[in-house]
């Protein structure tokens, strides 16, 4: 149990190929010779998360898809591997990435009992704005603020990350 920072992103349109003749091998003289005609055998879209603390690539979703709907059920499936903790995504500029069905999802997680309001309409859910404003981090609104979260950090640092620093050099020390 902690905190979990991961690089959320999609790969889209994975296509399965077949070659509809064999590759013809290197020979004295000639290239290898690919075949240009294949078989589409369709495709598949990966969401990964690229934990930034491990350099790990954590609970990938690999499907036909990357909806809103599936990019909620990733994150739900991503947070319920370590349900305790505390999650922070990073993620680009996608609707899918302030859909209303992540807001829901997020409220639900987070035990939010305001109301959402209704889509198109009012409320945290009325508009792509209002959705980014909730699911995003709260900006600095002082210096004051700023130091502080900047100790928060250090302290977890200190906390989760900090280990000694171990020289490798083996070598002759360096002659002035």
């Amino acid at each position: 149990m902690g905190t979990h920072v991961v690089s959320t992103d999609e790969k889209t349109g994975m296509q399965a190929l077949e070659r509809l003749h064999e590759t013809k091998p290197v020979r004295p003289g000639l290239v290898e010779r690919v075949e240009f005609e294949y078989i589409r055998h369709g495709t598949l879209s990966l969401i990964a998360n690229f934990d930034v603390a491990t350099g790990k690539a954590i609970c990938p979703s690999i499907g036909p898809t990357r909806t809103e709907a599936d990019f909620a059920a990733h994150i739900d499936k991503t947070v319920e591997s370590d349900p305790g903790a505390t999650w922070i995504f990073v993620v680009d500029q996608l609707d899918t990435h302030r859909s209303a069905s992540l807001l829901r999802l997020v409220a639900r997680r987070c035990g939010l009992e305001e109301a959402l309001g209704v889509k198109g309409k009012q409320g945290i859910l009325k508009s792509k704005k209002t959705r980014r404003k909730f699911l995003e981090d709260h900006s600095f609104t002082s210096i004051d603020d700023l130091r502080s979260r900047v100790f928060q950090f250090v302290e977890y640092f200190h906390r989760m990350l900090a280990k000694p620093f171990r020289w490798t050099y083996t070598g002759r020390p360096l002659q002035a």
